[in-house]
């Protein structure tokens, strides 16, 4: 684990059919309190604005009854991080792998897994471009 380090990390898994695609749209699924949201905005930003591609915010939730208020959530947080006015919000009930899978995007942005088998395993499986992430506790997206 490189958290000790104090070093980010990104891998980037190439699908090898569709490679970074052409729909300029950039995913980026973040959990709750995920310690790897600030280097995982920053990325999204920075590609979103490369590419000029639309960036969308993802997560799944447990519930439908939580789905407005972690979206008002995540709105705020597009604002508060000055995001485009473009970012899309999407917030979801149900199984993660299955919403992750179908919706598409060039890139795909989400946190590294713990163990390595699982991020081969979720690149193999995956039905796109990935890149995973791994803050190291000094970025911030919000200054």
């Amino acid at each position: 684990m490189v958290r000790p380090l104090r070093t980010g990390l990104l891998f980037l898994s190439i699908h090898p059919k569709f490679g970074f695609g052409q729909e300029r749209r950039v995913n980026l699924w973040l959990r709750d309190n995920s310690p790897n949201m600030n280097l995982a905005v920053l990325a999204a930003l920075q590609l979103s604005r490369n590419w000029e591609a639309k960036l969308t915010i993802l997560r799944v939730v447990e519930t439908e009854a939580a789905i407005q208020a972690v979206t008002a959530d995540l709105e705020l947080f597009v604002e508060q991080a000055r995001l485009p006015v473009s970012t899309s919000v999407r917030v979801m009930s149900g199984d993660y792998w299955t919403h992750a899978q179908t919706l598409r995007a060039d890139i795909t942005i989400m946190g590294m897994p713990r163990e390595y088998a699982q991020m081969i395993a979720t690149a193999v499986d995956f039905p796109g471009t990935l890149v995973f992430v791994q803050d190291s506790g000094m970025e911030d997206a919000c200054v």
